[in-house]
C-alpha cells in the first residue's frame, strides 16, 4: 500500500495552526460553542480570550458604521450614551447565534 494512501485526511487541530481558517470556522460558532471547544484540546484552550480580542471587539464591530470608532467609544463615555437594539444584541450574541 502507498504512503499517500495511509495518510489520514487534515484533523481540525491540524486547523490551528493556520489562524485564517481557525478564524473562519470560528466565525459561525457562538460565543458559548466556542467555549465548549476550548475545552477539547490544549490548543484551542486561547480561543476565547483570541476571539474577544479579534471577533467580540466593539471598535470592529462599530467600524462599518463610523469612520472612526475609538472617537465615537470616547464621545459616548463623556456623554454616558450606550449602544442599543440589533447592534448591542450581535455584540452580545454573535452573529450567528
Amino acid at each position: 500500500m502507498s504512503k499517500s494512501l495511509k495518510k489520514s485526511p487534515p484533523s481540525l487541530l491540524d486547523f490551528a495552526q493556520q489562524w485564517p481558517v481557525m478564524e473562519s470556522i470560528c466565525s459561525g460558532l457562538s460565543f458559548r460553542d466556542i467555549v465548549s471547544l476550548s475545552r477539547t484540546s490544549k490548543q484551542f484552550s486561547t480561543l476565547p480570550e483570541t476571539m474577544s480580542r479579534t471577533q467580540l471587539n466593539i471598535s470592529s464591530i462599530l467600524k462599518p458604521f463610523v469612520k472612526d470608532p475609538e472617537a465615537l467609544r470616547l464621545k459616548m463615555a463623556q456623554t454616558n450614551t450606550n449602544i442599543v437594539g440589533n447592534t448591542a444584541l450581535d455584540f452580545l450574541t454573535g452573529p450567528y447565534d
